[in-house]
């Protein structure tokens, strides 16, 4: 079946070693937000993950703000995600500056 880590362009990872070395190695190659965004906009869902993981909890008690019922918070939230991981393949980077304001 040969490397499936490959199909995301990881190298260095053979059938023997662990997830957990896998995932050391997704982490380090998604270190910089820059990076994670443009894994992103290729589809990349390690990067989405990691996207999804950062942002979440905040998106969260934003939506909080606004919607008082739980499920219906969660339903807002995955469908701002679905909307971000949709639109970001248009998304440029105007400055140097991080996502985060």
């Amino acid at each position: 079946m040969g490397n499936p880590a490959g199909i995301f362009g990881i190298t260095g990872v053979e059938g023997g070693q662990s997830l957990m070395s896998l995932n050391t190695i997704i982490h380090r190659q998604l270190s910089t937000q820059k990076e994670v965004v443009r894994q992103c906009q290729r589809e990349n869902p390690f990067a989405q993950k990691r996207l999804y993981d950062r942002y979440a909890n905040r998106l969260y008690r934003l939506v909080c703000r606004y919607v008082s019922n739980s499920m219906e918070t969660e339903e807002v939230l995955m469908n701002g995600f679905l909307k971000i991981f949709k639109a970001i393949v248009t998304f440029e980077y105007r400055s140097d500056d991080e996502l985060e304001v």
